[in-house]
């Protein structure tokens, strides 16, 4: 078959270029790539899922599957963007915990428990719960905060699907990592908050450090997954989710380098553990 010439080619590519799916083949593609030592057992694409809770479905662009860990991912071609995360002075520390997402299924009487601990994950990061956002593509305040809720949902409604789809399920225990992958420039913002006035709200002095990936956590969720929350303060720490957000140029380095620790104290009782 004979290649079709256009006058019109330039518009289609940029048509073609409009729509990120090939930012997202491309992600996909460099996480196969990876060595075999931190490479995954399979990777879905354009999966689709359905919260049926919160009434509302999607596609997840990415699972990443490698034993009991899901890595689910976002792909955010972000043109010309920088993503700012406010680091006043208890925050300049890099950490390595993360609050994840986890699913258990009960072989015995089927019963399903999900909830999210905080784990030990490297690569350490610097962790924000604001972020700055000025971009051609988005330039909200709470765009990320909106991003991370759907993609939060969309985790949840994999973990209920893979641990309800079948007793013949190859596991029965479950890790959800959210991560989204970006092209905009990562910035870490350093300040301290005595530097601020409350005259007008500006920063007098900072120092920003571009970073290749930081944990963004706060409350990302409306609801309660338990029902026995006891305070306002037990409530707002049982929202707190994070998510890696990470620039594209440095996905290597992170999914090179990265591990949950299988060793700690797992949040749900049977007798062999992990």
């Amino acid at each position: 078959m004979g290649v079709i010439m256009s006058k019109n080619y330039d518009n289609l590519l940029k048509i073609v270029d409009s729509s990120g799916y090939q930012f997202q083949q491309a992600v996909e593609e460099k996480l196969r790539s990876l060595s075999t030592n931190r490479g995954f057992d399979k990777i879905l694409n354009e999966h689709s899922w359905c919260n049926e809770k919160e009434k509302i479905s999607g596609f997840i662009d990415i699972i990443a599957i490698h034993d009991y860990a899901r890595l689910v991912v976002e792909c955010k071609r972000s043109l010309d963007a920088s993503w700012i995360f406010l680091l006043p002075t208890e925050r300049q520390v890099e950490t390595n915990t993360a609050r994840l997402g986890w699913g258990y299924r009960n072989d015995s009487n089927k019963q399903i428990l999900t909830g999210y601990t905080d784990f030990s994950f490297v690569p350490n990061s610097y962790v924000s719960n604001f972020c700055v956002i000025r971009g051609t593509d988005s330039n909200n305040s709470s765009f990320l905060e909106r991003l991370c809720n759907i993609l939060i949902l969309s985790q949840d409604a994999i973990t209920e699907e893979e641990l309800t789809a079948s007793k013949n399920t190859l596991t029965n225990r479950i890790l959800t990592v959210p991560i989204i992958i970006t092209t905009a420039q990562l910035f870490a913002c350093k300040y301290d908050i005595k530097d601020i006035s409350l005259k007008n709200g500006f920063t007098s002095k900072a120092d920003f450090e571009k970073v290749p990936f930081i944990r963004f956590h706060k409350t990302l969720v409306n609801e309660n997954i338990r029902d026995n929350i006891k305070s306002l303060t037990e409530s707002n720490k049982e929202k707190e989710r994070t998510v890696f957000i990470i620039n594209s140029e440095s996905l290597e380095v992170f999914f090179n380098e990265w591990h949950i620790n299988y060793q700690m104290k797992m949040p749900w009782n049977f007798e062999n553990g992990f």
